[in-house]
């Protein structure tokens, strides 16, 4: 990336942001605690528990992503994006952990953030080794999340399967970008340095014309996801590949961003908005460790979004909650996550803060 990419992308995200459309809507930070201040007050009062505060928080609260790459790339300010992509890998995990998801959505929803972020030791919690492979979610999404996991894991019965399933989707037809991540991950897999390279290459160029939901010119002139599988290659095997995978050579990749990151050992960040009265609870909520992911959650027929609040349910809280007419199933290729049962994980790792 130079300072011609550079000045694509600013200018880039000054157009977008004349439309006034999410993620560009953010205008400064004191217009964002206005916004806050009003939401929260609408639905929260003084009888309400730390629970609902904290849920409130949590539905109302939107990182201003776009705005903060964008200001620290005008400001040329690398600690900066490095604080950015640390503080919307927290927030996007406490976001995340809320509902029924099927885990072959964690490592594009969740965990590629985390690395990019440098919150490595969230990792753990995100995608734990004990769910083993997975084999509920889209073709992409597993063949990813099965992949990283024999990676992180370093688990040779994980590896031998994970190779099947890679194989399968790679004899579909795919998205560059995803194809090009699948082979990049297998290289890692095999510790091949070589192939890795010039497969995050090509991720970066799939990232620049992808066509994914979203996807915007100033989006794709800078991709996180490109940074997040990079710092893989120093995480992964204890180091053991570190300095062996080379930065790709494309306009979306910021090599000052991942030498700064080097540099600092690929340490944590610090948040870049930090909260006064009355919302220094967010700040405190940004600081704790998400619970654990958990599998096998029971749902009402039809929605699995609809997750209830209890870790085992009776008849009772059933019905109470959704009424006599109901159907339940035992899925376990769900999470158990809701906002009941992790504010009250996360109240309790706040307090010993």
């Amino acid at each position: 990336m130079n300072q011609k990419d550079i000045d694509a992308l600013i200018k880039f995200y000054e157009i977008e942001s004349d439309n006034d459309k999410e993620p560009y809507s953010f205008i400064d930070i004191a217009s964002h605690i206005e916004n806050i201040t009003r939401t929260f007050e609408t639905h929260v009062d003084s009888e309400n528990t730390i629970d609902k505060k904290i849920g409130v928080l949590r539905y109302l609260y939107k990182f201003p992503l776009s705005h903060f790459i964008y200001k620290s790339f005008k400001n040329y300010d690398m600690k900066q994006l490095h604080d950015t992509l640390y503080h919307f890998a927290t927030w996007n995990q406490i976001r995340e952990v809320n509902g029924g998801r099927v885990p072959g959505g964690q490592f594009h929803n969740d965990v590629i953030y985390l690395l990019a972020g440098c919150k490595k030791d969230n990792i753990n919690n995100a995608i734990p080794k004990e769910w083993g492979l997975c084999d509920k979610g889209n073709l992409v999404g597993t063949t990813f999340t099965n992949l990283f996991m024999a990676i992180w894991y370093d688990k040779e019965d994980f590896k031998e399967n994970v190779k099947i399933k890679a194989d399968k989707f790679l004899s579909t037809k795919q998205a560059i970008k995803d194809v090009a991540t699948v082979k990049y991950l297998l290289a890692i897999l095999d510790k091949d340095a070589k192939s890795a390279s010039e497969h995050l290459d090509a991720v970066c160029k799939g990232a620049s014309v992808s066509k994914d939901f979203g996807a915007t010119k100033f989006n794709k002139a800078f991709s996180i996801e490109t940074h997040g599988l990079y710092n893989l290659s120093h995480l992964a095997y204890g180091g053991e590949l570190a300095g062996k995978v080379d930065m790709p050579n494309q306009k979306n990749f910021c090599e000052e961003l991942a030498n700064y990151q080097k540099s600092i050992g690929f340490g944590i960040g610090e948040l870049v908005i930090v909260y006064d009265e009355p919302f220094t609870l967010l700040n405190n909520i940004f600081k704790a460790v998400p619970p654990k992911m958990v599998r096998a959650q029971p749902y009402i027929d039809g929605q699995p979004w609809n997750v209830i609040p209890s870790l085992n349910p009776s008849k009772e809280e059933i019905e109470e909650r959704y009424g006599k007419d109901y159907r339940i199933k035992k899925k376990k290729d769900y999470c158990i996550n809701n906002v009941e049962y992790n504010a009250n994980a996360i109240k309790q790792i706040m307090l010993t803060l």
